[in-house]
């Protein structure tokens, strides 16, 4: 009977011991809040991304993710800016150079254009991100990205001759702030195109300077990068 005890004593308190062990361990995981999606998101764009990016909306629910667009524009594998030959990039050229049968040239490419939009919402996502952007090409080694989630509105339509047969319907009217459009540089650095600051502002609303010799023919609703001022609008 003693031989019997003795065995089975260690054993009865070894279980015990991992019995209390374990229901503290899980008393006290029940009772530290679980960090949220958010936080976790906000501790990511603080230690991995760039400066500034953590005050651009990131709600998937209402598909306003300004991170995952820029990230796309940027870093896409088929179609981002790092992309040689992406239809983005050859696109950027053709706005520089000022297109087929027209040689003036913009320092524009935005998703609300006539020619590229279709091509540009289908790669990014567009319709499904309520977004609209427009990037600027400042030099040949700095973009501005300019994002917003404000309707623009409704464009217009011209004739093959070029002059307008349907006027344009902005949003916001034209010669006042769309707000808030969030502005991130672009800079080339060693071979590879990063975004390296977000600003948040306004510009005034405009229309969007198409690839022809009448720039305004269809009349799209858009915003004059040129007029962007950093801050909130109150």
């Amino acid at each position: 009977m003693n031989r019997a005890l003795k065995i089975v004593l260690p054993i009865f308190l070894v279980f015990c011991v991992l019995t209390v062990g374990g229901t503290y361990a899980t008393w006290r995981y029940a009772l530290t809040p679980a960090s949220s999606a958010s936080e976790r998101f906000d501790f990511e764009l603080g230690d991995f991304l760039w400066e500034g990016s953590g005050s651009l909306p990131t709600e998937d629910e209402i598909g306003q993710n300004h991170v995952s667009l820029i990230d796309q524009i940027i870093n896409h594998p088929e179609h981002g800016l790092n992309a040689s030959g992406s239809y983005l990039n050859d696109q950027i050229a053709d706005r520089k150079s000022g297109g087929l049968g027209w040689r003036g040239g913009r320092d524009t490419l935005g998703s609300m254009a006539v020619t590229q939009s279709d091509e540009l919402e289908e790669i990014f996502g567009l319709n499904a991100a309520q977004l609209d952007f427009l990037i600027k090409f400042e030099s040949s080694t700095r973009y501005y990205l300019f994002t917003t989630g404000v309707d623009l509105g409704e464009r217009g339509a011209c004739s093959i001759f070029g002059t307008n047969t349907k006027a344009g319907s902005p949003t916001v009217p034209l010669g006042e702030n769309v707000y808030p459009i969030y502005r991130t540089t672009v800079d080339y650095i060693d071979g590879t195109w990063t975004a390296t600051t977000t600003v948040e502002g306004y510009a005034k609303s405009a229309w969007y300077e198409e690839s022809r010799s009448n720039a305004n023919a269809t009349q799209i609703p858009s915003f004059d990068p040129d007029t962007f001022i950093e801050g909130k609008l109150q």
